[in-house]
Parts: structure tokens; C-alpha cells; sequence
């Protein structure tokens, strides 16, 4: 018995690293998208992030969820600008364009200048969600709800309270 402990222990290990490394290798053969692809796929990510944050500012959000949701997108998309201003000034510096082919899988694996999709996918993904955020808030209110609110002078108005001027009060 004690014999085959270390034969286990050794399968094992080996048995561990031939799945990391088809797994690795499998994972590499999902990154067909050209770097240009996945470059204008951002920029779309980080315009429509810019976008629906910008709205969320505009809209009166009171519920705890709700805030802690639009502060994921504001993360979302300060990741993502920052990503997307590292990679321009790299352009801008002239950083020698990444290898076509790489020479071995470690290459691959350590290269900082690509882009990757599973980074595009993260952002697309917050899209979703600041997509989702919006039709929350506009299901909470309606046009005549967020304009009242908005304009204290027809609430004033809408309530039946008279508006007085300083003459009118001596």
C-alpha cells in the first residue's frame, strides 16, 4: 500500500497538469477575434457604459440596490476607459504590434498588449446590466413622476399651492 502512494500521488499530478494545459490550449484557440474586433467591440462597450451612466446620473435613485448597482457601472466603466486609454496610448507611443504567431504557449500566455475577449466580454457584459438598471428605473417611474420631480414649480403648482411674490406677502 505505502508503494503505490507515491505512483497515485504522481498520476495525480500529471493528471492535473494535462488538463490545465488543454484547457489552456483550448482556451487560446477561442481567441479568433482580430485585435482590431475586439478594439472596436470597447470602444462600443465603453460609449454605451459612458451612456447609460450618464442617464443613471440624471434619474433620482433612492433605493439602496439600486445605488450599489449604478456604482458597479460607474466601476465598470472606469475600468473600462482606463483599459481603453492604456491601449490607445500604446498605439500613440508606437509599442511594436504583438507577434502574429507566437513561438511557444508561454509567449501567449504573458503577452500584455493583446486584447483579450474574455476582457471585451467582461464589459459587454456590464452593458447588460447597466441596460437592465435603466429599465428598473424607468419601470419605478413614469414621465409625469420624473418631470414633477425634476421641476419644484409644478409640483407647487400641481398640489393646489399658490405662489407667492414678495408684494403679495406685505
Amino acid at each position: 500500500m505505502a508503494e503505490k502512494v507515491p505512483e497515485m500521488v504522481v498520476q495525480t499530478l500529471v493528471d492535473k497538469a494535462v488538463n490545465r494545459a488543454v484547457s489552456f490550449v483550448f482556451g487560446l484557440r477561442g481567441e479568433k477575434h482580430s485585435q482590431e474586433d475586439l478594439m472596436k467591440r470597447l470602444v462600443t462597450a465603453h460609449d454605451d457604459l459612458e451612456l447609460k451612466f450618464e442617464r443613471t446620473n440624471r434619474l433620482p435613485i433612492t433605493e439602496t440596490a439600486l445605488l450599489r448597482r449604478r456604482m458597479e457601472i460607474k466601476q465598470a466603466f472606469r475600468e473600462c476607459h482606463d483599459l481603453l486609454s492604456n491601449l490607445e496610448l500604446q498605439q500613440d507611443e508606437g509599442a511594436p504590434s504583438p507577434p502574429k504567431k507566437a513561438k511557444s504557449l508561454f509567449a501567449l500566455g504573458t503577452n500584455k498588449n493583446l486584447l483579450r475577449s474574455s476582457d471585451v466580454a467582461k464589459f459587454e457584459r456590464s452593458v447588460e446590466k447597466a441596460d437592465r438598471l435603466l429599465r428598473d428605473l424607468k419601470d419605478g417611474f413614469t414621465l409625469a413622476q420624473y418631470r414633477f420631480y425634476l421641476s419644484p414649480l409644478v409640483t407647487k403648482l400641481l398640489q393646489g399651492r399658490a405662489l407667492c411674490s414678495s408684494e403679495q406677502l406685505n
